[in-house]
């Protein structure tokens, strides 16, 4: 009898948990390497801990991050009486990987400032207070979002746990066009398979398509997963991984692989010629060709959050606007202070307001409607962020698009949806 195989997904987990092997559907106790909590869900995880289990102090302070993002600049006194919860948390347990804005050298948006200050290492268990956590498996880990019960019951007792998730590899191949980015994949992938089409399952990426990718994009792709219902979007580790970690921490850590016999589901994607893709409202899985929407007008345009102010979004963006100006309003939001230093050196924040664009302070800000960019009644954004729900940017009655960097860009150049490919 051959036994089967492992997955990455299930190599992990029996790593995290103690055991030799585990299979998918297997319920395990696995402690995880890292543990993620920004401004919201660290807030209620400090205050869960505090009224279950007094003042226990975290087991493992080192394995904990802590970011501000979602709501800073503070919006308001709420939010920054959040602040002081968390300052305090930390400061009672000793947890030193704390990211405060406009204190640290490095600070923004937790899944694109993670993988950059490497808090997160292949091979490796990684969750956090947040359902897009599943952007860390870019880096060849398991990542997953919890609620902040879970994680303040993982900081006081070290561990958690997980079913063993069924892993679906997304094979992609071929070559777009070359406007077309990884959110237009991702985009293209979510409307072909639907809100549910990988449900609690590990959606690993592989292909020519994701070999050829930088690190930014792989982080996009991994980002949506949980856009279908995907427990992780994982990219196995290759040379682009360890070189992109091993320049940003000294902690040694495994690359794992895929068992040649190992139980994967396989979903094949031709890109070939894909081109810029759009979300109307009011999903990710409501994707169609950019010109099935063109001409629609908008209010407002932003480039923001972990899927749209990296890098390499804003270098896209800025090489479509240079010498243009917008013809609404138009936000530019860096995920981290790091890019938006890099950004402002190569003179892409010079070009961003030479267009009329407001550039702001990394943060999560207009992405989940905190500030920075609310939409009131009926109006119409297009935004690089994930998701586009009811209210999600603000008002219940206003509507946002979802796109790449570059269509987000043209069509704030025009003032109405507009094909990146014919500006």
């Amino acid at each position: 009898m051959v036994l089967m195989g492992m997955t990455i997904s299930e190599k992990i987990l029996a790593t995290a948990s103690g055991k030799e092997s585990v299979s998918a559907g297997e319920i395990v106790w696995a402690e995880p390497r890292t543990i993620l909590a920004h401004d919201i869900s660290g807030v209620g995880a400090s205050l869960y801990i505090k009224e279950h289990f007094g003042e226990a102090k975290v087991k493992y302070p080192d394995r904990i991050v802590l970011v501000e993002d979602h709501y800073v600049p503070c919006r308001n006194k709420d939010a920054a009486n959040n602040i002081n919860i968390l300052e305090q948390f930390a400061a009672d347990n000793g947890i030193s990987r704390y990211h405060r804005w406009g204190l640290e050298t490095n600070y923004g948006v937790c899944h694109v400032l993670l993988p950059y200050e490497g808090h997160v290492l292949p091979g490796t268990l990684v969750i956090g207070g947040d359902s897009h956590t599943c952007t860390h498996g870019a880096m060849g880990a398991l990542a997953t979002g919890c609620g902040e019960i879970d994680i303040g019951n993982a900081m006081i007792t070290g561990d958690l746990w997980f079913r063993v998730p069924e892993t679906k590899q997304f094979v992609l191949e071929g070559t777009p066009d070359d406007v077309t980015m990884a959110k237009d994949v991702i985009l293209h992938i979510i409307g072909t398979v639907g809100s549910s089409g990988s449900i609690y399952k590990t959606a690993e990426f592989t292909g020519s398509y994701v070999t050829d990718l930088n690190i930014d994009e792989r982080l996009t792709l991994s980002n949506m997963a949980v856009e279908m219902g995907a427990k992780s979007g994982l990219i196995a580790t290759d040379q682009k991984t360890i070189d992109f970690v091993k320049a940003r921490t000294r902690e040694s850590f495994d690359v794992v692989r895929n068992d040649e016999n190992a139980d994967i589901e396989h979903q094949l994607f031709d890109l070939d010629d894909l081109g810029p893709i759009v979300a109307t409202p009011y999903s990710p899985e409501n994707a169609v060709p950019v010109e099935d929407v063109e001409g629609t007008p908008i209010d407002q345009a932003v480039i923001c959050a972990c899927t749209g102010a990296k890098y390499t979004d804003l270098k896209a963006a800025a090489e479509l606007l240079e010498g243009k100006t917008v013809n609404v309003r138009t936000a530019v939001l860096p995920a981290t202070q790091e890019i938006y230093r890099q950004a402002l050196t190569e003179g892409l924040l010079e070009i961003f307001a030479n267009a009329n664009i407001t550039v702001g302070p990394p943060t999560c800000g207009p992405c989940l409607g905190g500030n920075m960019g609310v939409l009131g009644d009926g109006k119409v954004c297009i935004s690089t962020s994930n998701r586009n729900f009811v209210g999600r940017m603000g008002s219940k009655t206003s509507m946002t698009y979802l796109a790449s960097p570059r269509t987000v860009a043209a069509s704030a150049v025009k003032g109405y949806i507009f094909d990146p490919r014919r500006i």
